[in-house]
């Protein structure tokens, strides 16, 4: 018997070379298909320093993972280019 995932579920992205922060990416199931809620947080105490974005019907877990991180990486590329 295969075992469902359970949602929401959390997904940490770690960011080389930074001991303070991380990205994560909060997965749904809907019920016109999947969400993906992208933030920075603090890595301690998880809380959110920035609300990246939200994004809604996706077609697979894939698919909320993979626009997730190109959203996460888009944030952080635009964040270091201004400092």
């Amino acid at each position: 018997m295969k075992t469902l995932p359970e949602y929401p579920c959390e997904l940490f992205v770690p960011f080389e070379g930074d001991e303070f922060y991380e990205g994560r990416l909060t997965l749904n199931l809907l019920n016109k298909g999947y969400s993906v809620e992208v933030e920075l947080v603090q890595k301690e105490s998880k809380k959110i320093v920035k609300a990246i974005t939200t994004l809604y019907h996706l077609d697979s877990e894939q698919e909320a993972c993979d626009r997730g991180m190109q959203e996460l990486a888009t944030f952080v590329r635009s964040a270091s280019s201004s400092i």
